[in-house]
């Protein structure tokens, strides 16, 4: 059972990075993705936006 837990979460993952390469391909771009990835990746925002980092590692507070 354990593994095919892990199979089952690996294949999802497989699916999410798959989706995000498509996204981000020649043949189809999505630009509010690579929008995203830019800033993330650059660490840069308009003086207009309130960023907010969210730690996936932190717990949420609810």
């Amino acid at each position: 059972m354990r593994l095919e837990a892990e199979l089952a979460d690996l294949r999802e993952e497989r699916a999410r990075l798959e989706n995000l390469t498509r996204r981000l391909s020649t043949e189809y771009l999505d630009l509010d993705l690579l929008d995203e990835r830019a800033r993330a990746v650059l660490q840069l925002a308009r003086s207009d936006e309130i960023v907010i980092d969210a730690d996936p590692a932190l717990p949420a507070r609810h």
